[in-house]
């Protein structure tokens, strides 16, 4: 907190990311939290572990974590992974089954703006979202993230480009 004190004092903008659906070590340690394959094992895809957007216990850890962040002075927060697999999952609320992943997707983040909101306008910060590039050429659906919707939830939008080259010789 020190260190971030100073670099506030020069002038520095301070961002911090936060991995939201897709945290290995959560899904380790509290393994009620974890979305299950049709096996019933953890799922797991090249990003790591993924934990229930609907579960209770992982909506209350991410607002812990970005209230947290926000008094350490953190101007703007990225969360990452507000998605839903792409892949059929077991859930560890009932409720979730009947839903699609869209709603799961804007669920999780109305519900951490939401109980953010008043820690966000005494700080001043930005809550943001960390999206993938489809989001601008395709519907979406895929992973529960629609560019309108997460518009309306968060300040701002990071979108993950394509792999760049800068091989120019071809």
């Amino acid at each position: 907190t020190a260190q971030l004190s100073e670099l506030k004092a020069d002038g520095w903008y301070l961002a911090a990311e936060i991995s939201c659906a897709v945290d290995t070590l959560l899904a380790t340690k509290t393994p009620e939290t974890a979305l299950r394959d049709g096996s019933g094992n953890v799922y797991a895809d090249g990003s790591g572990s993924w934990v229930d957007p609907w579960n209770r216990t992982v909506r209350s850890y991410t607002v812990e974590l970005c209230q947290d962040l926000l008094r350490m002075g953190f101007d703007e927060i990225i969360l990452k992974h507000v998605a839903h697999p792409n892949a059929e999952v077991r859930y560890t609320r009932d409720v979730a089954s009947s839903l699609n992943r869209t709603a799961c997707a804007m669920n999780f983040a109305i519900a951490v703006r939401e109980a953010l909101d008043k820690d966000l306008k005494a700080s001043g910060a930005h809550l943001c979202a960390s999206v993938n590039h489809d989001v601008l050429t395709l519907d979406g659906a895929s992973n529960g993230q629609i560019l309108d919707n997460f518009l309306k939830v968060f300040d701002r939008l990071i979108i993950s480009t394509a792999t760049y080259s800068d091989d120019v010789s071809a």
